[in-house]
């Protein structure tokens, strides 16, 4: 008994000294991580800012979608001046990932404006990149100046187009163009009113050959003088079938400015000495030259490869065009299979002002070693001819 009782003292005494000793760490509950928008590439793209009026500009707008934490707001403020926040004026989109389109209204008109898209967490806002925007200074009325339309280089004479879409309130417009051969935008030359309605043109005269002209449409409200953009045209000093400057036949005009040259010109009938066109066979019988560009513009490369590779050639028909000097132009070259077509075409099925024979001409767009494109005058035909045949060579120039 006297041992028992002695057994429950030391126990006691074990269980309270453990409990009055150092505390084991209690593990807390982990803790929500919080990941930085900042951190997040491309999370918002703009794709378009512009003005549509006087007081509004339309977005469109890229959110990524953001799984971290929930989004509570997203959408693009506006201000004049930079940085814009949420304390701004400011369109909500109506999602918070995607793309989406919206409108800030209620703006100044003529006025430039800063924006930025932003999205807003319970931890922060965050903005992405600025864009700048000036709203129109006449919302309703927009004029748009027209290219050239119509030309007639026998009277000097050419025909502009101005566009005016839109009504106003305020009074009738007046619309016109600035025109001249100085930038209009400083020293017009020329302003010719024009009665309402759209489109509108206007008849030009007495047009200099070669001078670059400028215009601008124009529409005028009472709120004040709307421009459209500036465009320039240089006044052909040739059409197809006159007389080139090397007193040959022009065969071709570049109206779409496509190639570094405005027009090509056909020798003159009897450049060789002769009545008619020389004939000649294809340089470089039995041997591949790799001159096969067909294009138009193409025909000098072929001449200076036909000049390397049959140099030693006698009686060389590129070496005879490449020495060619008439009223003193010297950059004649024999014309691709394109160039001969045009030749065809604007020049032999028109009238033949240029003497052209009624037989094969050759191009200078070869095949293979064996044989070259050449295309038949009476008929149009287009052939594969071999090098060695005799046929008629009419040479070009660029400029």
């Amino acid at each position: 008994m006297h041992y028992n009782y002695l057994s429950a003292i030391i126990l006691l005494f074990f269980l309270t000294s453990c409990s009055s000793g150092p505390q084991l760490p209690v593990q807390k509950a982990e803790e929500e991580v919080t990941i930085s928008l900042r951190d997040m590439r491309n999370l918002m793209t703009v794709h378009s800012a512009q003005a549509v009026s006087q007081s509004t500009i339309a977005f469109e707008i890229s959110w990524a979608e953001v799984t971290q934490t929930p989004v509570l707001a997203n959408g693009v403020c506006v201000h004049t001046t930079q940085n814009p926040t949420v304390a701004h004026t400011c369109s909500p989109a109506p999602s918070a990932s995607g793309r989406v389109s919206l409108r800030v209204s209620g703006l100044e008109p003529g006025q430039t404006y800063y924006a930025r898209p932003y999205i807003t967490t319970a931890f922060e806002t965050v903005y992405g990149g600025q864009s700048v925007v000036t709203t129109d200074e006449a919302a309703s009325v927009r004029v748009t100046s027209s290219d050239l339309i119509s030309y007639a280089r026998p009277a000097r004479s050419a025909v502009l187009r101005g566009i005016v879409t839109g009504t106003t309130t305020e009074g009738s417009l007046r619309r016109g163009f600035v025109w001249g051969s100085t930038d209009p935008l400083r020293q017009p030359e020329e302003t010719v009113e024009i009665a309402d309605g759209r489109p509108f043109q206007l008849p030009l005269t007495n047009l200099q050959f070669g001078i670059e002209y400028y215009f601008r449409a124009f529409a005028i409200t009472e709120q004040g003088t709307i421009y459209g953009e500036t465009i320039t045209f240089v006044f052909p000093p040739y059409e197809i079938g006159d007389i080139g400057p090397a007193g040959g036949i022009i065969f071709f005009y570049d109206e779409q400015n496509r190639y570094p040259f405005t027009f090509l010109e056909a020798a003159p009938s009897g450049w060789g000495g002769l009545r008619d066109d020389l004939r000649a066979e294809f340089p470089c019988y039995n041997r591949f030259l790799d001159v096969t560009d067909f294009r138009i513009g193409a025909g000098p490369g072929n001449l200076r490869r036909l000049l390397e590779r049959c140099a030693n050639q006698p009686n060389n028909i590129a070496r005879l065009v490449a020495d060619l000097n008439i009223e003193g132009f010297s950059d004649w070259y024999i014309p691709t299979r394109a160039e001969v077509e045009l030749m065809l075409e604007n020049l032999y099925q028109r009238g033949n002002a240029a003497g052209l024979s009624n037989e094969f001409y050759w191009s200078s767009s070869e095949q293979d070693d064996g044989a070259a494109w050449g295309i038949f005058m009476g008929t149009g035909n287009h052939r594969l001819l071999p090098k060695w045949m005799q046929e008629r060579v009419r040479p070009v120039r660029a400029f």
